[in-house]
């Protein structure tokens, strides 16, 4: 297969996909001509494809905004943007920023339905291709299947973590006669559903691809990594107020099916200490990745986010003081216990993904220095697209990006699964099921070993091993934190966890001013945020969705 055959097959899907839909729609129920659509390889391909270009994009993930945004770890810089209703409590079940995910996220699963019935007999090789074995065909229907699977079960655990329990479509697609007006399905019923779909897909796939043909498709790693993660969120104190134990088992267990896995490790060596993690997401190839999505090579990122003393830099995503403090000194001590934290030098001797993720006052952009304090190239008030608290995003960007030339494109790849969050997925579940020491059954590393097994790879010390269990959950919350950070968790962490009071908090940011070549810093509030803990913890149904179907029941006090 041609190198990066899966992007130029994602083209094909987006560029076909109104082909699609003239074919499907013209007959009453859209089986006669929909099955010409798999008898036609560039089509059917193309279909697949477009099931793909389904999943979230993260990068720009609320209307052009991260995910960040609507949490304590960012604000945007424009404040009328959508992600703020977020922030100012302004959201309600007519109108909320991810409502439409609700039937996007269906619309999907009924593509998948309909992909399903279809694949046993589809074709997804050119017939006039040189040198086809004709056995390859039922390879691809195979391998499509499988994934199809996976994605069935991305798609409803994003339903799930957003709203709960959420009617389960039968595995036969629905058709315009059939009954719509379904019942919610619970929590644990659509977790058990999602986690057999990840079981089938598993089942079949390899547990790593090795020819680039295959970039952006689910290998057996993405289907265990989604498992570990909806067992994880099943176990937390959102979904599982008892606190039953054996769920925190299964969810280590789970996460210990991804680290058994050949072939994927933590990036370490020169990857990680020259380039300050960006090979991460720079390197499609890395041991890291166990899913995600490519993109194309542009800086629209970079765009996006380089500080605005640069040509053509936006700076929309700025990442709080909150984050910031997140980040222990070098010694592994929380800057509120440190002796090596130095308020008026506060950059100096911390983690060092601090200096990786985040762009602060003395970071290097594109060869200079950024200037955030009062008056500075790309300071705090500068003008109303300048950075609302003092910082810039600097993870995934290339920083030697030249935005007025627009040279050096950097592919980038939004990565859904990797490696370090299965570690600390694995020493979150290990914490709560045996403590931070003993290793339980079949589980021979510990809670400990696996969250500093992350720290270790950037140089920071081992957390002591006389904390509590109570002290290493809050140890290990804050290096999911650190190390996740701008990756889509913080937003679901903190409502599976039920600390809502987080974001019902100010945000601040950090205003310096300069005089001579002295340097003062002072926190300040950048605006308040809202968040009610009473229904908050999950997003309302669409009203619009239970006025379709009143069998329907709208979240708690929504």
């Amino acid at each position: 297969m041609k190198k990066n055959k899966y992007i130029s097959i994602l083209l094909l899907g987006l560029l076909i996909l109104s082909a699609c839909n003239d074919f499907l729609d013209p007959e009453p129920d859209g089986r006669k001509d929909e099955k010409l659509v798999f008898t036609e390889y560039s089509y059917a391909l193309g279909f697949f494809a477009n099931i793909y270009a389904d999943l979230p994009a993260g990068f720009h993930s609320i209307n052009g905004a991260m995910e960040a945004c609507m949490t304590d770890d960012a604000e945007h810089t424009n404040q009328l943007a959508d992600v703020q209703s977020y922030n100012n409590g302004s959201w309600n079940k007519q109108n909320f920023t991810d409502a439409w995910l609700y039937t996007k996220y269906y619309a999907s699963l009924r593509k998948l339905a309909i992909f399903l019935e279809n694949v046993d007999d589809a074709k997804f090789i050119d017939p006039n291709a040189f040198n086809r074995s004709p056995e390859l065909n039922a390879v691809y229907q195979e391998r499509f299947k499988a994934e199809s699977y996976f994605l069935r079960a991305f798609f409803y655990f994003e339903l799930v973590k957003r709203f709960g329990g959420v009617p389960i479509v039968p595995e036969v697609r629905l058709e315009i006669n059939d009954e719509l007006n379904l019942p919610r399905s619970s929590f644990d019923e659509c977790v058990e559903y999602i986690v057999s779909n990840c079981d089938l897909a598993a089942a079949s796939l390899p547990a790593k691809d090795t020819e680039s043909s295959w970039i952006g498709h689910a290998s057996k790693a993405s289907a265990l990594a989604l498992k570990s993660r909806v067992l994880l969120y099943a176990a937390s104190p959102l979904n599982n107020p008892s606190n039953d134990n054996a769920r925190w088992i299964r969810a280590a267990k789970a996460a210990k099916e991804v680290l058994d896995l050949p072939g994927y490790g933590l990036l370490t060596g020169n990857a990680v200490n020259n380039s300050g993690m960006f090979e991460i997401w720079n390197n499609f190839y890395n041991s890291e990745v166990l899913f995600a999505m490519p993109y194309f090579s542009n800086n629209d990122l970079e765009f996006k986010n380089f500080p605005v003393g640069f040509q053509k830099g936006q700076g929309l995503t700025n990442p709080t003081q909150n984050l910031v403090d997140a980040f222990e000194t070098i010694n592994g001590e929380p800057i509120t216990q440190s002796s090596q934290y130095n308020a008026q030098n506060p950059y100096e001797n911390r983690d060092p993904r601090l200096a990786y993720f985040i762009g602060h006052n003395g970071s290097v952009y594109n060869n200079r220095p950024i200037e955030t304090y009062i008056g500075g190239l790309d300071g705090l008030n500068k003008d109303q697209n300048s950075t609302k608290t003092g910082y810039y995003l600097r993870k995934y960007m290339n920083v030697n990006a030249d935005l007025a030339k627009n040279t050096q494109s950097t592919r980038h790849h939004w990565i859904h699964f990797r490696y370090a969050e299965i570690l600390l997925n694995y020493a979150e579940a290990m914490n709560e099921a045996y403590g931070p020491s003993s290793p339980g059954e079949g589980l021979n590393k510990t809670a400990l070993d696996a969250v500093n097994q992350v720290r270790n790879r950037v140089g920071m010390p081992n957390l002591s091993s006389g904390l509590n269990k109570d002290q290493l959950r809050e140890r290990i919350r804050n290096e999911r934190r650190v190390e996740l950070c701008f990756e889509g968790h913080r937003a679901w962490d903190v409502r599976r966890w039920k600390q809502g009071s987080l974001f019902n908090a100010p945000v601040k940011g950090m205003r310096i001013t300069k005089n001579g070549s002295a340097f003062q810093y002072e926190v300040f509030n950048v605006e308040q945020r809202v968040f009610d803990e009473s229904k908050m913890y999950l997003m309302p149904i669409p009203q619009s969705e239970i006025l379709k179907a009143d069998a329907l029941e709208q979240n708690p006090n929504w």
